[in-house]
């Protein structure tokens, strides 16, 4: 039904979508190309980065919590783990994600609700790869664990219905985090100062996702912690039970963990993605042209 619902949104787009962004590149749309290039630099550059952040609020999930275990692991090992299932699944959600935000923007619609929108669409395409990265980021032992190890004991323990394990507390974070970002990055994008240039894009979107990541870093957090912990009880939230344990200590130390790495992540991220976006999209709407 989920999955439904996004194809069905995606083509509505698509098929609204007949003047923006002109030219196609092996058959697809200009955007669609330059939002998958854009999300393969953007997490080739930045994983490392994430899976510190990932380990840092588990860890301090880990203290807080009643029986004071900490993460055996080292915090910086195997940096890099996870990269596969988020290149496998977030490549295909990052073209969907800046060309529905694109063209929803050519349609004059609100650039804030643009990056709403696209932001459910990315997230419910992407969050089982999430779930799995999240998962090999944060294992036990800074060991790098399998892909395939990692559904299966998932499959086995939990159901495939774990895949999907802190979707709504994605969805919570993701959607004013993109509101934010999207709206802020096209103020910043339109003043008067700014030329357009790939380094004005750039440092657009450094500023604003930085900004929005510290408006929504307790939401990051639920978010996290629910997509890393296993629940093969009944679906007990992680999160619920933390806050019962943890209201009358360590409250802000644990909602605002890792709260540096994702700002200087998203922050990071964003200068990627926006500015990598625009400038592939210019060169190849440019190649496209040239080629009629």
């Amino acid at each position: 039904m989920r999955s439904a619902a996004v194809l069905l949104l995606a083509a509505q787009v698509g098929a609204g979508a007949g003047s923006a962004p002109p030219g196609t590149v092996l058959g697809l749309p200009v955007g669609l190309v330059a939002g998958a290039g854009s999300k393969v630099l953007r997490d080739v550059l930045i994983h490392p980065i994430e899976t510190v952040k990932n380990r840092r609020q588990l860890e301090t999930a880990r203290r807080a919590d009643t029986d004071g275990a900490k993460r055996r692991g080292p915090m910086f090992a195997n940096l890099y783990s996870g990269l596969g299932p988020s290149l496998v699944v977030g490549v295909p959600a990052g073209a969907l994600y800046l060309y529905i935000a694109d063209v929803l923007q050519s349609q004059h619609v609100n650039s804030g609700v643009s990056g709403a929108v696209a932001s459910f669409v990315f997230w419910t395409v992407r969050t089982p790869g999430e779930v799995v990265k999240t998962r090999l980021q944060v294992a036990d032992g800074g060991t790098a664990a399998s892909f395939a190890d990692t559904l299966e004991r998932m499959r086995r323990e939990e159901g495939l219905g774990a895949l999907y394990s802190g979707y709504w507390q994605t969805l919570c974070r993701s959607i004013p985090f993109d509101f934010l970002r999207f709206l802020l990055f096209d103020v910043l994008h339109n003043h008067e100062l700014l030329a357009a240039s790939a380094w004005a894009d750039t440092a657009c979107g450094f500023v604003a996702s930085g900004v929005a990541a510290l408006a929504t870093q307790p939401l990051d957090v639920a978010k996290t912690l629910e997509q890393a912990c296993a629940h093969a009880d009944s679906g007990t939230s992680r999160v619920r039970e933390l806050l019962r344990r943890t209201t009358a200590q360590n409250v802000v130390q644990l909602w605002w963990a890792g709260s540096t790495e994702r700002v200087v992540l998203a922050a990071l991220s964003g200068a990627v993605y926006f500015g990598a976006y625009e400038a592939l999209k210019r060169t190849l709407e440019t190649l496209a042209a040239s080629a009629y």
